[in-house]
């Protein structure tokens, strides 16, 4: 049995990311047992995939916060990473926290892989790796991913456009059901909330239910903002103090997520959800949802996509977020989908 530790601790895309490359190794590899640490916040996510067999979790994010408090927690986490010899340990994140992981490991250094300088955020830590693996940055995160694992197991990665997240699509959905995720940690990749009102009103109209997610007291008055301007304020429920797991659960049963660029946008293509994502400062190319059933609108600026938490703009007196225009693509192209699709399921029931 060949046993693997894979380290990718964060962020819910990037883990959602990573599921194609965990399945097309199960594939190649028959003979093979895969672990993966991942921060504690996104257990949820990895417990999704069937293919890992343990899951290590790590706190670096509370850590952080007061390394002198938690130093017993840190050593049980090295207690438990090093409680297995693994053959191989892939570092999927390349940050500095991920080289410390990898380190840590309990595994010979001929067989801890990571990116080189060329494939890598912090270039300069590549160079701690024993085995330093080119990859394009000029692809998209997924492909990178099965690249990295396709040349550490010297197989050849399947590049699809629709990726196989090795997730059974679920076969129960809440009909006429719809879940907004308005809310992200980026301004410049939230959506105006008068054009998720307008979305709403399209799908108020049509009697469907609308779940709205937040996540903090900012986010929930948004969601409330939204719901107040609806036709069926009724039909409308807003999530707030749900576990993860709870709002993975909400989502499987929806028809249907309209989503910014956001870690949950990334969970409902991995689940095979209808999910439609909307994105303009980030770049759809390299993180954009992927999946048989996703669909990516992009708000194309001449400075987008600019990769920026803040707009360089924003100081100027006609400055309006990144998507302020985008009411031209509720018009010409997300109307005409939800419309589309709306036509279709109503037909099929």
């Amino acid at each position: 049995m060949i046993k693997v530790l894979i380290i990718k601790t964060s962020s819910m895309g990037d883990i959602a990311h990573t599921f194609p490359a965990i399945y097309e190794l199960k594939k190649n590899i028959k003979n093979i047992e895969i672990d993966w640490v991942v921060e504690e916040s996104f257990v949820d996510v990895v417990k999704l995939n069937k293919h890992v067999n343990n899951i290590i979790t790590v706190n670096t994010r509370r850590w952080r916060k007061n390394w002198f408090r938690n130093i017993g927690n840190v050593f049980k986490f090295i207690k438990k990473l090093r409680a297995k010899k693994y053959d191989y340990v892939i570092d999927a994140q390349g940050l500095h926290k991920s080289l410390i992981i990898t380190r840590l490991s309990k595994v010979n250094n001929k067989n801890k892989f990571g990116y080189d300088k060329n494939s890598i955020r912090g270039k300069y830590i590549s160079w701690l790796y024993y085995n330093q693996i080119s990859v394009s940055k000029e692809q998209h995160a997924i492909y990178r991913i099965q690249e990295l694992f396709g040349k550490v197991f010297d197989y050849k990665f399947i590049k699809k456009e629709s990726p196989d997240y090795g997730i059974e699509s679920e076969k129960f959905i809440n009909k006429k059901t719809i879940m907004f995720i308005s809310n992200t940690t980026w301004e410049t990749k939230k959506w105006p909330i008068n054009n998720w009102i307008e979305l709403g009103k399209l799908f108020s109209k049509n009697n469907y239910k609308i779940i709205i997610n937040s996540g903090n007291d900012f986010e929930y008055k948004d969601a409330c903002n939204i719901k107040e301007h609806l036709l069926n304020i009724t039909n409308v429920e807003i999530l707030k103090n749900e576990s993860l797991d709870e709002k993975i659960e909400i989502i499987k049963k929806c028809d249907y997520v309209f989503s910014v660029d956001t870690g949950l946008a990334h969970v409902s293509a991995l689940l095979g959800k209808n999910t439609i994502a909307i994105y303009g400062a980030t770049s759809p190319k390299l993180t954009g949802i992927k999946g048989k059933n996703c669909t990516i609108l992009y708000a194309k600026y001449n400075c987008s996509p600019c990769l920026k938490k803040k707009c360089r703009f924003e100081n100027n007196v006609n400055y309006k977020i990144c998507y302020s225009n985008s009411a031209d693509l509720i018009k010409n192209i997300n109307l005409a989908f939800v419309n589309t699709s709306i036509a279709n399921k109503s037909n099929s029931t």
